[in-house]
C-alpha cells in the first residue's frame, strides 16, 4: 500500500510504501516518521495517517529527544567472542590429536558460554567456514618420513613418462597386515573411530586432522605377515608372502626365486637388474 501526503499548498508530495501493519513500528518507520517530522515539518496526524499508525503511537515517538533504541535482544555472540570460540576450538583440536571428538558442549564449557545455545554457537561457526567435516584418511608418516618421501619426489620430479615406462619393469612393494596390540595402535584404532572434526575447508592435511587408512599402513608393532607385490606391464607380476623378518638377504632371496621368473615370463628376451637394496 502507498500513501502520497501532500503538505499544505507545497507541491511537493511525500510517498511511504506501508508493508502489513505489524504490533511495533519497525525502525524504518520510525526513521521515516521523524524525518517527516523533523525535516518536512509534517503534523503527527498526517505521520500517523500516512504510515497507518494510532496518533498516539507517533506522537510518543516524537517526544523521544534521541534517536529510539532498536527493539530486541542484543546480538548473541560479538565478533570477539567468536574469535575466542575459534581460538579455543583449534587448540582443542590439536590437543585431541584426533584421538576423540571435539564437540561443541566441550568448546563451550571452556570458553564459558553458558548463556548460549548450540545452536548460536554453530551459526557463528558456519559464518566462519567450520563444519563438522569428515576426517581425512591418511597414512600416518613421522617427520623422517616426509623428508625421505620430499627427497625422492625431487630426484625424479623431472622424469618423464616415456623414461617410467622404458627404465622400469615392475614396482615392487611391501605390506604388512598386523593386530594392533600396542598403545600406539590402539591410538590409531582410536582414531579411525572418529567421525570428524571442525574445520574450515584448506585446513585439510594438519595432524589433527587426519586419521589413518582403514588398512592400517603403518608399524604397529605387533606380529603379523608380510605380503611382497608387484606390477608392470598393466598387470599384477608378483604376489607372495614372506615369512620371516625382511631383510637384504630375503630381498636378495625374493627376487632371485620370485621376481626374477616372474620378469622373464612378462618380458621374454629383455635383461632385467636386480634392484639395490638399502
Amino acid at each position: 500500500m502507498v500513501k502520497s501526503m501532500t503538505k499544505g499548498s507545497s507541491k511537493a508530495t511525500f510517498a511511504v510504501k506501508v508493508k502489513a501493519k505489524t504490533p511495533r513500528m519497525s525502525p524504518d518507520e520510525k526513521r521515516i516518521a521523524r524525518e517527516m517530522h523533523f525535516d518536512r515539518k509534517m503534523r503527527p496526524t498526517d505521520i500517523a495517517a500516512a504510515l497507518g499508525r494510532d496518533l498516539s503511537s507517533v506522537c510518543r515517538l516524537l517526544a523521544q529527544k534521541k534517536a529510539p533504541q532498536p527493539i530486541g535482544r542484543p546480538k548473541a555472540l560479538t565478533d570477539s567472542q567468536i574469535d575466542h570460540v575459534v581460538e579455543v576450538l583449534e587448540k582443542m583440536i590439536d590437543e585431541a590429536d584426533a584421538c576423540y571428538e571435539v564437540t561443541l558442549p566441550m568448546v563451550m564449557r571452556r570458553c564459558r558460554l553458558t548463556k548460549h545455545c548450540e545452536r548460536v554457537v554453530a551459526n557463528a561457526l558456519h559464518k566462519r567456514g567450520y563444519w563438522f567435516r569428515k576426517l581425512r584418511s591418511k597414512m600416518i608418516l613421522t617427520p623422517d618420513d616426509v623428508k625421505a618421501r620430499w627427497g625422492w619426489s625431487k630426484q625424479y620430479k623431472d622424469k618423464s613418462s616415456e623414461w617410467w615406462r622404458s627404465k622400469v619393469q615392475v614396482h615392487l612393494d611391501n605390506h604388512h597386515f598386523k593386530v594392533c596390540t600396542t598403545s600406539k595402535g590402539r591410538k590409531l584404532l582410536a582414531k579411525r573411530r572418529v567421525r570428524g572434526v571442525y574445520r574450515t575447508k584448506r585446513k585439510t592435511l594438519r595432524p589433527a586432522h587426519i586419521k589413518p587408512d582403514p588398512k592400517l599402513r603403518v608399524q604397529t608393532g605387533a606380529k603379523g605377515f608380510l605380503k611382497l607385490g608387484g606390477v608392470g606391464g598393466g598387470k599384477v607380476l608378483v604376489w607372495k608372502t614372506i615369512h620371516g623378518q625382511w631383510s637384504g638377504a630375503e630381498a636378495a632371496s625374493a627376487y632371485k626365486t620370485v621376481v626374477a621368473p616372474a620378469l622373464k615370463a612378462a618380458f621374454p628376451g629383455k635383461t632385467t637388474t636386480p634392484p639395490e637394496n638399502k
